[in-house]
Protein backbone atom coordinates (compact mmCIF):
# COMPACT_ATOMS: atom_id res chain seq x y z
CA UNK A 1 0.00 0.00 0.00
CA UNK A 2 1.55 3.53 -1.05
CA UNK A 3 2.06 5.97 1.43
CA UNK A 4 -1.27 8.63 1.57
CA UNK A 5 -0.99 12.28 2.59
CA UNK A 6 -3.35 11.48 5.22
CA UNK A 7 -0.96 9.10 6.69
CA UNK A 8 0.16 9.78 10.37
CA UNK A 9 4.24 10.55 11.11
CA UNK A 10 5.75 7.39 12.61
CA UNK A 11 6.40 6.28 15.01
CA UNK A 12 2.67 4.43 14.39
CA UNK A 13 0.68 4.25 17.75
CA UNK A 14 -2.19 2.19 18.81
CA UNK A 15 -4.19 1.55 22.38
CA UNK A 16 -6.38 -1.70 22.86
CA UNK A 17 -9.63 -1.72 22.95
CA UNK A 18 -10.23 -3.86 25.82
CA UNK A 19 -7.68 -3.38 28.45
CA UNK A 20 -6.09 0.03 27.25
CA UNK A 21 -2.33 -0.81 26.94
CA UNK A 22 -0.24 1.18 25.07
CA UNK A 23 1.75 -0.25 21.40
CA UNK A 24 3.88 1.50 19.53
CA UNK A 25 3.26 -0.36 15.65
CA UNK A 26 6.61 -0.02 12.55
CA UNK A 27 5.98 1.52 9.37
CA UNK A 28 5.64 -2.03 8.16
CA UNK A 29 3.13 -3.33 10.47
CA UNK A 30 0.99 -0.16 9.89
CA UNK A 31 0.72 -0.86 6.23
CA UNK A 32 0.27 -4.47 6.95
CA UNK A 33 -2.76 -3.40 8.77
CA UNK A 34 -3.76 -0.84 6.32
CA UNK A 35 -3.69 -3.78 3.64
CA UNK A 36 -5.87 -6.11 5.93
CA UNK A 37 -8.53 -3.29 6.10
CA UNK A 38 -8.57 -3.20 2.60
CA UNK A 39 -8.27 -6.91 1.91
CA UNK A 40 -11.70 -7.55 4.60
CA UNK A 41 -13.46 -3.87 4.37
CA UNK A 42 -15.86 -5.79 1.36
CA UNK A 43 -16.48 -8.74 2.96
CA UNK A 44 -17.08 -8.37 6.81
CA UNK A 45 -17.38 -5.96 9.69
CA UNK A 46 -14.82 -6.76 11.41
CA UNK A 47 -11.36 -8.47 10.77
CA UNK A 48 -10.54 -12.01 11.60
CA UNK A 49 -9.48 -12.65 15.21
CA UNK A 50 -6.52 -14.88 14.04
CA UNK A 51 -5.05 -11.94 12.32
CA UNK A 52 -2.37 -10.85 14.06
CA UNK A 53 1.06 -8.32 14.27
CA UNK A 54 3.83 -8.10 16.32
CA UNK A 55 4.06 -4.58 18.47
CA UNK A 56 5.86 -3.42 20.89
CA UNK A 57 3.92 -2.85 23.95
CA UNK A 58 5.01 0.52 25.94
CA UNK A 59 5.70 -0.86 29.71
CA UNK A 60 6.46 2.50 31.10
CA UNK A 61 8.80 5.55 29.27
CA UNK A 62 11.81 3.89 28.57
CA UNK A 63 10.96 0.04 28.76
CA UNK A 64 9.06 -1.64 25.74
CA UNK A 65 8.23 -5.51 24.97
CA UNK A 66 7.68 -6.83 21.47
CA UNK A 67 4.39 -9.00 21.28
CA UNK A 68 1.47 -10.32 19.35
CA UNK A 69 -2.05 -8.29 19.29
CA UNK A 70 -4.95 -9.32 17.80
CA UNK A 71 -5.54 -6.43 14.95
CA UNK A 72 -9.33 -6.56 15.96
CA UNK A 73 -8.12 -5.20 19.55
CA UNK A 74 -6.18 -2.02 18.10
CA UNK A 75 -7.51 1.29 18.14
CA UNK A 76 -5.02 3.13 15.59
CA UNK A 77 -4.62 6.93 16.56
Amino acid sequence: MSPEINTPTYPYEATDRFDHSRYRLSQATYYQIMDLIKFYHESMYLLPDDEVVIVERLIDQNHTEYCKVSVNHLVLE
